[in-house]
């Protein structure tokens, strides 16, 4: 099924943009857009429920899942811990993945690490939705879209900075 006014409506997207409407609008215009079965897949993506109704929403637990693991490897790789027990269980593995976290992770600013595997994800979204921008599984990707650029607009250097402060302090109670 294809939505052409929906998607045609959409304002267009950059990942360090500004945010055009929060997540929570986009899924207020999907409740008057989509159909109900369609509704409910987007949902499903958008809240984080386990349980996948439509096949993109699998795939992309299923690639998101193969980033976190291959980010997991990484950092116990670094800290000399066995990665199986860090991982994600049942999960296949995925080259592209890896190999997109060795890079970002090759940057010494995290702030670039973290927009590297957004980017890639971002990337992989485009690759999970197709050809046809259009299309339901465009929509889907576009929810996630939102979500990524939505994140990086809630970021702040005082916001960072009090995050780093709260994770030193609770630090230095447990050591205590």
């Amino acid at each position: 099924m294809s939505y052409y006014y929906f998607a045609a409506s959409l304002p267009s997207l950059k990942i360090d943009g500004a945010l055009p409407m929060s997540v929570a609008n986009f899924q207020d215009m999907c409740q008057a857009h989509l159909a109900p079965r369609h509704r409910c897949a987007m949902q499903a993506l958008l809240s984080d429920e386990t349980e996948a109704v439509h096949p993109f929403v699998h795939a992309w637990r299923i690639l998101d899942a193969q980033i976190r693991n291959a980010v997991a490897r990484y950092r116990a790789t670094k800290r000399h811990i066995e990665p199986a027990t860090v991982v994600r269980q049942g999960i296949p593995f995925e080259g592209l993945a890896e190999k997109a976290v060795t890079e970002a992770f090759a940057l010494t600013d995290p702030l670039q690490r973290e927009l590297a595997i957004d980017r890639f994800r971002w990337d992989q979204l485009g690759r999970l939705a197709g050809f046809d921008m259009f299309s339901f599984e465009s929509i889907l990707a576009y929810g996630l879209r939102l979500k990524i650029v939505e994140r990086w607009a809630s970021l702040s250097e005082e916001r960072g900075r009090t995050r780093a402060e709260d994770l030193i302090e609770q630090r230095s109670k447990s050591d205590a």
